[in-house]
Parts: structure tokens; sequence; C-alpha cells
């Protein structure tokens, strides 16, 4: 098991590599998750700096969705931002101690990484967003920190990648905010706006009793509609020389796309039971979006592609 906050782990001690990736990896992207598959559309020598990215992700997005109290929530965040600061120094825990294997401590990771903490504690309480203006502000604060460090991860030379990297960032963050609602509302958190929840007359506390409402399934597919747009519109603003080292990314958008169009047929039953695709329908996803040449005039995007 993954070493606790009263445990350490320094540059200098017996953590084998391969146990470090070992215990990030069936964490954060077991064989034949969407993230597995992504990383695997990766150059092989930047495999491990993305595992690294996603696994630090899981460890911090993962506590809204795992702790129940807002404090305790909050204690472990900031218990993550004390790690981070201690790099490249010490590290005690799995995920960190692979971020120094890695070499992901130049400062300008460190502050994404920093930043992607702060933002979620902002959303540790258990109440529901203001309005879809809070929620896009939300997203736009922890999706582009992450989409800064998956885009460099993916390519340590990338430095043209900022608007790739703020196109990126919103949509991935809503999306996996929405696929963990039903997880977040078992623990009494809505991450959902306000405003129109009470217009539809959906008490915010009460989600898991209210998942076969027409309301909120309405509620869920207006909030998810331009995810697919805008994940699809942010591959577009790859550069040429870009286009192939960012597969990974590619591939994690071309992933989520596809599961939103299946989510969309089936009535974004979001609350009442979880949906995923197939390993095999994500391979054959993410070998075509690996193949195809970079969207143009003949050559649609994945989003724009006649289904």
């Amino acid at each position: 098991t993954a070493p606790g906050p009263g445990s350490r782990v320094n540059p200098t001690d017996d953590l084998p590599v391969e146990q470090a990736r070992r215990l990030c990896a069936e964490q954060a992207a077991p064989p034949g998750s969407d993230r597995d598959t992504a990383i695997r559309a990766a150059e092989r020598q930047t495999r491990g700096r993305l595992l690294a990215v996603w696994s630090l992700w899981d460890a911090v997005a993962g506590v809204l969705h795992q702790v129940r109290d807002d404090n305790v929530a909050r204690q472990k965040l900031a218990w993550w931002r004390e790690e981070l600061s201690q790099l490249p120094d010490t590290a005690r825990h799995p995920v960190t101690r692979l971020w120094m294997l890695e070499a992901l401590t130049a400062p300008d990771l460190l502050r994404n990484a920093l930043q992607l903490c702060q933002r979620l504690s902002d959303i540790a309480a258990p109440r529901p967003f203001l309005d879809s203006s809070d929620l896009d502000r939300h997203c736009r604060q922890t999706g582009l920190p992450l989409a800064r460090l998956l885009v460099l991860a993916a390519d340590p030379e990338a430095d043209d990648l900022e608007a790739y990297a703020a196109a990126l960032g919103p949509p991935l963050r809503r999306s996996e905010l929405l696929l963990n609602l039903r997880d977040s509302a078992r623990l009494g958190r809505c991450h959902l706006p306000a405003e129109p929840l009470h217009q539809a007359g959906l008490p915010p506390d009460e989600l898991l009793q209210l998942g076969r409402e027409p309301g909120l399934k309405t509620l869920l597919g207006s909030v998810a509609a331009s995810i697919a747009d805008d994940l699809a519109s942010a591959e577009r603003l790859i550069p040429a020389n870009r286009w192939n080292r960012q597969a990974p990314n590619r591939v994690i958008a071309a992933l989520h796309c596809a599961l939103w169009r299946e989510l969309a047929g089936d009535g974004h039953p979001l609350i009442t039971h979880r949906t995923e695709l197939t390993p095999l329908r994500r391979f054959w996803i993410a070998r075509r979006c690996i193949r195809r040449r970079q969207p143009g005039p003949d050559n649609p995007s994945f989003e724009d592609r006649p289904r």
C-alpha cells in the first residue's frame, strides 16, 4: 500500500522504480482504462511522465470523491501541497517518488501541480456551484494546470502549446467532474450549478434520489453538450510539428468524446449507473486517433466525422 503522511521516502531510499510505477499504475491507470490507453499512445520515453501526472491528478482530485468531511478533504489536499513543495529534495509517497524519478521537478511543473491542489480545495465544501459561470470558472482554474502538465509530460520541449492547453483543460475537467457526479453525490457534494437546479425544482442534496427525473437529465445534457465540441476544437490548435507527440492527449480527448456520445444516446444516466467504454473499443478509438493526420479541409477531426 502507499505510504501515508507519516512515512517518508527520500531520494536515497530503496524504493524500486518499478514498484513506484506499479503502485501508481494500479491506482491511476489500470490496464484497459482510458488513461492506460492514452499513455500507451505516447512515445515510450514519455510514458512514465504521463503516468506520474495522471497519478497525481487521481490522488488529489480523488479526494473529492472519496472523503466526506470537507475539513479532512482540505487537510489531505494541504498535505499534497506540502509534499509537492518538498520536491525535489524529499518524497514521501510513490506518486511524488515517481515525479522525482521522471524528473518532473521544474518550477513551472510544480507550480501547476500546486495550483491544482489549491483550486480543488476551493470546492471541498459540500455546496453546488453558484451558476454555470461558476462551474466554468472552476473548470478553467483546475483544467488549465492539468492540461499544461499533460502537454509537457507528452512533449517536454513543447513551449508553443499554451493555446492548446487552455482549450483542452476546461472541457476535460468538466468531463471528469460530471463522470464522477454519482460518487461526489454519495459524499454530499453537488458539482452542478445551483441556479438551473433550483429552476428545475431539483434539491442539490437529493441528487441520488433524482437520477431518473427528466429535469435532471435535461440539465446534465445541457452541461455536457459542449464537452465533445470543445475537445474536438482543442486539437485544431496543435501545431503541425507537435501533432504526433500529443497523441496521448488526443487519445484521451477522443475517448471522452466517444463516451459522451454514448451517454447522450442513453439520456445521461450519470446518477443511476456508471457507463464505460470496453477496453477493446478504447483500443480501436486510440488506434484510429494515433493514425489520423492533423485535421484540415480534407481530413476532419474525430468529432466532425460522419457517424
